[in-house]
């Protein structure tokens, strides 16, 4: 029971998020993604991030007050690593306007696709040893 009431946590985390960019309610949206994985992210007993997975394609909400604070390379071997050691790649896509985003996800090793981007290995340096 109470899996369930952190899943509900989490997509409402993930929801708030995106809800200006979709044409579903809470509900809806919940029936399209329920078939999707939904990693918190947790920090100080905060949820700063949620992680959502479908079999390769992999998202990520953020609350914005933790943003460029809230990714570790424990996070990136973990949810990443895994989906490429079973899937070989991992892909994502990333708003037209959204230039931040399209840095990150250069930045973890992702490359430019016709539909979005694909990750074939992981690449995570940073230059400071920390966060992402």
């Amino acid at each position: 029971r109470q899996v369930m009431q952190l899943d509900k946590e989490y997509r409402e985390f993930v929801y708030d998020k995106i809800k200006d960019e979709v044409d579903y309610t809470f509900e809806e949206w919940s029936e399209e993604t329920a078939d999707w994985t939904f990693h918190p992210i947790i920090q100080e007993d905060s949820l700063v991030a949620v992680v959502t997975v479908v079999n390769n394609e992999v998202h990520v909400a953020i609350d914005q007050e933790y943003k460029g604070r809230w990714l570790t390379k424990g996070v990136i071997n973990k949810i990443l690593g895994d989906l490429l050691k079973k899937y070989g790649s991992v892909i994502t896509c990333v708003g037209i306007d959204n230039e931040v985003g399209k840095r990150f996800v250069t930045r973890l090793g992702f490359e430019p696709e016709t539909t979005g981007y694909e990750l074939t290995k992981l690449n995570h340096k940073n230059k400071e040893g920390g966060l992402i």
